[in-house]
């Protein structure tokens, strides 16, 4: 992931773009996500939403990885809820499964860019964000308050 995060320095807008595609199709868990974070992509990302318009091609590859990576669903993760089990279950050590995804690891410089994105009425691709925030509210609508997208959704 090291070379494709260089590949996002490229003068060239079709390199840009492609590298974004190779991303998306690189995501598949949320260990992978976790490592393009760790990579910073999410600066990259950024900085290709706030380009000029022209640049379509590779706006909307990194719109896609950013879908890509809010929509992974995470490991299951183990709460245990004794009040709801029966004494039995208890005595079992029973617990109740709950999935954490890849909307509770965005960053909150994308998540302030798409709102900002969907608040500019001239640009192409405002209703193509503000329907990202949409789906963002329903993953983590603590991350979207925090962002100032509630008001914007």
């Amino acid at each position: 992931m090291r070379v494709l995060r260089a590949l996002l320095n490229d003068n060239s807008k079709d390199i840009r773009a492609s590298t974004f595609r190779a991303l998306r199709h690189l995501v598949v868990d949320e260990q992978a996500v976790q490592e393009l974070y760790s990579q910073n992509i999410d600066l990259f990302i950024v900085r290709s939403l706030v380009r000029d318009t022209r640049l379509d091609t590779e706006r909307e590859q990194a719109l896609k990885l950013t879908r890509a990576l809010l929509c992974i669903e995470g490991p299951i993760a183990l709460f245990f809820f004794p009040s709801f089990l029966r004494e039995r279950e208890r005595e079992r050590g029973e617990y109740s499964l709950l999935s954490i995804g890849g909307a509770d690891l965005a960053p909150r410089g994308i998540v302030t860019t798409l709102v900002a994105i969907s608040e500019t009425p001239d640009d192409k691709m405002a209703s193509v964000c503000l329907e990202t925030l949409c789906e963002l509210a329903f993953y983590n609508i603590e991350l979207l308050s925090m962002c100032r997208g509630v008001r914007t959704v």
